[in-house]
């Protein structure tokens, strides 16, 4: 009678451990959901609920488990769509559904780059006032695997612990399954509360005892030593999100001698953020940059665009060689792929590099590196200085140019198949290859410069590049 409820048939929950909704009329048949209580890392009872996604019979019982238990936050670790198939059906209404007797209302919805957080409010029939739930689906949980670094988890794990009030009932944590990231997750959450509150961890420990409530919890070695990677990186590099009244006082404080050890706080926390990212790069994740025909498209043989991030130029012909460009997608705080970060383009990957363009309708190109700096020719100029000159199958031409401090605002033209693309590339004139710019406003009058073209093309990357594509294009 139940097994339609159940997303899989081999992970059920167990009797004794199982989330018991009131029945229905007296009706039995109503009472069970897919969804298990877990305790804390101190024994402390029903500290969570690691629940399946829902399936469509499922969702009155999910939202009735979640008036019921007053839980007012929602851990979604799963997209709906995986590897070309359903993980998880969209239990949540679009404005309002009453499931169950409970009626839900989309209060408020935010989308940041790796995580989307809605705000419901519910209320129930026969009862008098309403609730605040939110939901917190992590969104950048790779399909396969898990995530290279903890960094994304943890900042989303304490937008969680920050937004869930004190007084509310247990936190639900759901994957598609229910027991693999949504067992890491929690294994990580209550192992970061031991360490805060009794200075110790004991992952295996713990997550012997929760599997003793919820069947295969954190299910392959590569999800554990994952948990151990995020609790290494939480308890070494603590929260270095800094709220911006507190700014200043931080800035000093990072620029001074840390008592403790014979560096500053900037250099301190540079060693440590190199220690918890310095891990090896999966060799299949640089197989298409170091593929023989790629490999010269490469300004530097250990700089390779990594396949999980690269930008793919499209292919104009099935028997086309390559859609390898030394390039990569970058996220801002509230939108994924807002940057493409690129080398300075090399004589042959010109075109490339004005395809790329095209492509991706690039409206803004910033440029940091002074051409001055470089003495190898393939560094030169990737556009004309006056009139048009084309770049094998593409056309440039130079509409305007203007300097406005240290920034040149120069309007090329890109004319590509008879179709015509205007693009502003800021050229940051005094930020060299071996020191930053002496003048911190000449960059955020740059910046400025890029809110105002980007203003012009809408939601579009912005392009970033340098003459090595890691350095002043990831500090800009």
């Amino acid at each position: 009678k139940n097994k339609n409820k159940n997303r899989y048939a081999n992970i059920v929950a167990y009797d004794h451990s199982r989330v018991v909704l009131e029945r229905v009329n007296g009706d039995e048949d109503l009472d069970y959901i897919n969804a298990s209580f877990i305790h804390g890392y101190d024994g402390t009872p029903r500290s969570f609920i690691a629940s399946q996604g829902p399936l469509p019979p499922a969702f009155e019982g999910f939202w009735r488990m979640v008036w019921e238990q007053n839980s007012q936050s929602i851990v979604m670790l799963t997209n709906l769509v995986g590897l070309n198939k359903t993980k998880c059906h969209k239990y949540w209404p679009d404005k309002t559904e009453t499931y169950g007797g409970v009626t839900v209302t989309l209060h408020q919805s935010e989308v940041f780059a790796g995580y989307e957080n809605c705000t419901f409010i519910l209320s129930k029939e026969k009862r008098s006032g309403s609730r605040i739930v939110r939901q917190f689906h992590f969104t950048v949980w790779p399909d396969k695997g898990v995530p290279q670094y903890a960094t994304a988890v943890l900042a989303f794990r304490r937008k969680v612990r920050a937004l869930n009030p004190r007084d509310a009932g247990p936190v639900i944590v759901h994957c598609s399954v229910g027991v693999e990231r949504t067992g890491a997750y929690i294994v990580i959450d209550a192992m970061l509360e031991q360490a805060k509150k009794s200075r110790t961890v004991d992952i295996r420990n713990y997550l012997i005892a929760i599997r003793k409530h919820r069947p295969h919890m954190v299910q392959t070695k590569e999800q554990y030593s994952f948990i151990h990677s995020a609790v290494l990186e939480a308890l070494t590099c603590g929260n270095t999100e800094i709220q911006s009244e507190k700014y200043n006082q931080a800035m000093q404080k990072l620029a001074s001698v840390n008592g403790k050890f014979p560096m500053t706080g900037y250099a301190l926390e540079f060693q440590r953020l190199n220690s918890v990212t310095s891990r090896e790069i999966p060799v299949e994740e640089k197989s298409v940059g170091e593929k023989p025909q790629n490999l010269h498209k490469n300004r530097f043989s250990d700089i390779i665009a990594l396949n999980s991030c690269r930008v793919m130029l499209h292919k104009e012909h099935a028997d086309e060689e390559s859609d390898y460009i030394n390039a990569v997608f970058l996220h801002a705080h509230r939108g994924r792929n807002a940057f493409i970060a690129t080398q300075h383009p090399l004589l042959e990957t010109v075109e490339d590099f004005w395809r790329m363009v095209t492509d991706y309708d690039i409206g803004t190109i910033v440029m940091l590196n002074n051409l001055h700096d470089q003495v190898a020719p393939e560094s030169s100029e990737y556009w004309p200085d006056h009139g048009a000159t084309k770049y094998g199958h593409i056309g440039i031409s130079v509409l305007s140019k203007q300097k406005k401090g240290d920034v040149i605002c120069v309007k090329p033209k890109v004319t590509r198949k008879k179709k015509t693309h205007e693009v502003r590339h800021l050229h940051h004139v005094s930020w060299t290859d071996k020191c930053i710019p002496k003048v911190s406003r000449s960059v955020l009058d740059l910046l400025d410069e890029v809110q105002t073209s980007q203003q012009q093309c809408g939601n579009v990357p912005v392009l970033v590049q340098c003459r090595y594509n890691k350095q002043d294009s990831i500090r800009g």
